[in-house]
């Protein structure tokens, strides 16, 4: 089995159409990894044409699965993982060049449910 990363922007620029001949004829299933805002994919659903499509899962916008994709398409911002309770007193080497940093803690208690 064959798995594709697609980037839903990468469709954006075709007539929705064509994105949709794209999306019926080169994937058999459709998993966004977050929820996806409008406009939504050009799929229409329950077609037997048409992808199966999964909707996105709780666990899939977690900070660890982001990151995971990042590793496997091997692009993404620069990422930093620093532990709990760890202090910081000066900028990490891998964020001087960074024009901004986005800052996500996590809550050990809403990642065991």
């Amino acid at each position: 089995m064959q798995v594709e990363l697609l980037r839903k922007e990468s469709l954006a620029g075709l007539p929705r159409a064509a994105a949709a001949k794209v999306l019926t004829s080169a994937y058999c299933a459709l998993l966004p990894v977050t929820p996806l805002p409008p406009p939504v994919l050009p799929v229409a659903l329950g077609l037997s044409s048409s992808p199966a499509w999964f909707g996105a899962s709780p666990a899939a916008s977690s900070p660890w699965c982001q990151l995971a994709l990042y590793a496997a398409a091997r692009c993404g911002p620069v990422s930093l993982v620093l532990a709990a309770g760890q202090r910081v007193t000066r900028l990490p080497v891998q964020l001087e060049q960074a024009s901004h940093a986005l800052l996500w803690p996590w809550d050990t208690e809403a990642c065991a449910a």
